[in-house]
């Protein structure tokens, strides 16, 4: 299946069309070889490997429209978390060898802003034909939940709207994200805006999707691996070859639809947790070699029980008990992720220095005590 796009030039769509096709791949391209197309500073892409110096002027209008499309989603609300995953290298018998953070270039936004704006033409062109599909939907975050991360973004000198529907406008949080960007505590206000949001799902209304700023979202570019995207796929090409549907084939789809869109969320959130834990035995396992080695990190997370705190040159997470943190009376703030005690306070983003004590490999975790105190980064207020 194809969606054949056309944008004016500040990213406005003007057509799409969608359609059966077969493509006809004249090259095998990988992220790495664009990216370094991309970014070559010699005009004519000397010492880039074939096909790419060839192909390099398709590539940087593909980069060009790209780049045009991300800003005017951005400029309508949509929110970028920038939250890197975890790269595990392993050895020839699966062992892992190490955990880097995954590196995104100018390739990956590409292919993101190219996928982004097919899955919403197909949606628009689904829509409009009045046909019943899977939408992906985003609701709104809660407003309890969009408080105490506006409490706690104060901390760090931030000054959020005070009103409850400027803060849940997609383009104020936008704001503040980027805002964020580069200083210490940026990683810690997406993930927890992040944490703030509802999770996404699929069902048969189109409620829009908040964290893009869409009022019209579907599934489409990933069939062969993502079953929503295949109930998509059956649904377009019966559009195609018969038309719309007929009285009894749509009550077919009302009938069928929520169905398929509970199930599709329900193994969604399953198949995540078991990539979640698979990263996490990796992780453990990597570390048993590590075990008495000293690091340096930040604290990710502040609970009764104690500190989780993220290493800086390998991308792993592990925890520093509380019994094991210097003896005082600590009292833990939930709302502004601070455990303080009378001569002690621990809160996010505080760079400190762990090593190492133990990992247990059963609970996937890797157990650390504190090395120093933290050193709390500087803050400023943002207007």
């Amino acid at each position: 299946m194809t969606v054949e796009m056309e944008w004016g030039h500040d990213g406005r769509p003007l057509k799409a069309s969608v359609y059966e096709s077969v493509i006809k791949s004249d090259a095998r391209l990988t992220y790495p070889g664009v990216a370094a197309a991309l970014q070559a500073a010699s005009p004519d892409g000397g010492g880039i490997a074939e096909p790419y110096r060839a192909l390099r002027p398709m590539l940087q209008l593909a980069a060009e429209v790209a780049d045009t499309l991300r800003r005017r989603r951005m400029a309508r609300g949509s929110l970028d978390f920038d939250l890197p995953e975890p790269e595990i290298l392993l050895d020839l018998q699966g062992r892992p060898t190490d955990i880097l953070r995954e590196e995104r270039t100018l390739a990956h936004r590409l292919i993101e802003e190219c996928m982004l704006a097919a899955n919403e033409a197909v949606a628009v062109y689904l829509t409009r034909l009045d046909v019943p599909m899977l939408y992906r939907i985003h609701e709104p975050p809660d407003p309890r939940k969009l408080a105490a991360f506006s409490h706690f973004a104060k901390g760090f000198g931030y000054v959020p709207p005070s009103s409850t529907e400027a803060l849940k406008s997609p383009i104020t949080l936008q704001a503040l994200l980027e805002s964020a960007r580069g200083r210490p505590e940026e990683r810690l206000l997406n993930h927890l805006l992040l944490r703030s949001m509802k999770r996404a799902r699929y069902g048969p209304e189109a409620q829009g999707h908040f964290g893009l700023a869409s009022d019209c979202y579907t599934h489409f570019t990933s069939p062969i691996r993502r079953y929503p995207d295949l109930v998509v796929h059956r649904i377009l090409k019966q559009v195609l070859h018969h038309g719309t549907p007929s009285a009894a084939e749509r009550e077919r789809l009302v009938g069928l639809l929520p169905e398929l869109g509970q199930r599709s969320s329900d193994r969604e959130r399953l198949s995540m947790e078991a990539e979640w834990e698979v990263v996490n035995v990796k992780k453990a396992r990597f570390m048993l070699g590590r075990i008495g080695e000293t690091f340096q990190g930040f604290i990710t997370g502040v609970a009764k029980f104690g500190l989780f705190v993220e290493l800086e040159n390998i991308f792993v997470e592990g925890l520093i008990p509380a019994r094991t943190l210097p003896k005082d009376q600590y009292h833990y703030d939930e709302a502004q992720h601070t455990l303080m005690g009378v001569h002690h306070r621990y809160r996010l983003a505080d760079p400190v220095a762990v090593q190492v004590t133990g990992v247990d490999l059963d609970r996937r975790r890797v157990n650390f005590t504190l090395k120093n105190e933290p050193t709390p980064g500087r803050q400023s207020t943002i207007s």
